[in-house]
C-alpha cells in the first residue's frame, strides 16, 4: 500500500479548485491484531497502512496552503479507491445520496436539506477550501468508476493536534470492509503525515454499522454525549470514539 500519491500536501490547490458527514465513521501491532481479530482476517491493519505512510515526510508544525501538483488517488485493498471530490462530481453525488436517501436520512441530519445538487455542490466547494487551508479535505470512495460514499475529516484542531472522520456509504455496497479500509487509510494519514495526537470518531448510539468501524479499528469509546445531534425532529445520543497516538505496544 504505497502511499506517496495519498499525501495531499502534493495537491493542487489552484488548477483544480473551486472558485461531511458521515457518523461521525494509534499505531503498530496492538491495532492490527484487534483489526484481524474482529474481521476475521479481511483487510488490511491500520498499522499496514502506517507504515505505507511513514514513506510520506512530516510536514512542518502548522503548514499552510503550500503549491501542490494536481494528484490523489489511493487505492485500497478490497479493489476501491479514494480521490477528492471535485465539482463535476456533485451531480453523481446528489443521485446517490437521493437513491439512499431514506438509509441516510436516518442518521445524517444534512440528508433532508439536500433537495437538489447545489447543496452538495457547496459542500465539495468547502472542501475543496479546506484543502487549500490545510483544514483536512473530503474525498470519494470509488468503485469501478462510480461513486459509492465518501469520507473526510470535518477539520483539524492544530494547537490541540486532533481531528475527526466522518463517513457514509452506499447501504448496497456495505459488509464488504470498504469504509473500514478507508479510515484506516485517513486514520494513518492524520497520524503518520499530519503528525497528529487524536483521531476521534462521534456516531449515533443506534447506528450499529458506523459504531462497528472504529470499535473494528481499535478505537476507544469514551462515552455517550446525551442528545447530541438533532436529526429531523428528533434528538440523537452520540458515542464518542477516539485513537492516540500512543495507543501502541
Amino acid at each position: 500500500m504505497a502511499l506517496p500519491q495519498f499525501d495531499v500536501r502534493y495537491l493542487t490547490d489552484e488548477a483544480s479548485m473551486p472558485a461531511e458527514s458521515g457518523s461521525g465513521d494509534g499505531r503498530g501491532a496492538v491495532l492490527a491484531h484487534r483489526a484481524r481479530g474482529r474481521s476475521g482476517g479481511a483487510g488490511p491493519s491500520l498499522a499496514a497502512a502506517r507504515r505505507a505512510s511513514a514513506s510520506v515526510p512530516a510536514p512542518s508544525e502548522h503548514p499552510r496552503k503550500r503549491q501542490h501538483s494536481n494528484m490523489f488517488r489511493y487505492a485500497l485493498p478490497g479493489g476501491c479507491f479514494l480521490r477528492l471530490l471535485e465539482e463535476s462530481d456533485a451531480e453523481e453525488l446528489y443521485a446517490l445520496v437521493d437513491s439512499n436517501r431514506r438509509y441516510l436520512e436516518r442518521w445524517l441530519p444534512w440528508v433532508e436539506n439536500t433537495g437538489d445538487a447545489e447543496p452538495i455542490l457547496d459542500f465539495i466547494r468547502r472542501g475543496r477550501k479546506q484543502l487549500g487551508d490545510n483544514d483536512g479535505f473530503q474525498a470519494a470512495i470509488v468503485e469501478d468508476a462510480e461513486i459509492i460514499g465518501a469520507i473526510g475529516f470535518h477539520s483539524i484542531d492544530w494547537a490541540n493536534r486532533s481531528t475527526g472522520i466522518g463517513y457514509w456509504l452506499a447501504e448496497d455496497r456495505q459488509g464488504r470492509g470498504t469504509m473500514t479500509e478507508a479510515v484506516q487509510a485517513l486514520a494513518a494519514h492524520a497520524f503518520e503525515v499530519w503528525r497528529l495526537n487524536r483521531v476521534e470518531i462521534r456516531v449515533a448510539v443506534g447506528n450499529a454499522r458506523s459504531r462497528a468501524i472504529p470499535e473494528r479499528l481499535g478505537f476507544r469509546e469514551e462515552g455517550v454525549l446525551r442528545q447530541a445531534e438533532r436529526i429531523g425532529e428528533r434528538f440523537e445520543d452520540s458515542v464518542v470514539y477516539s485513537l492516540l497516538a500512543e495507543d501502541s505496544p
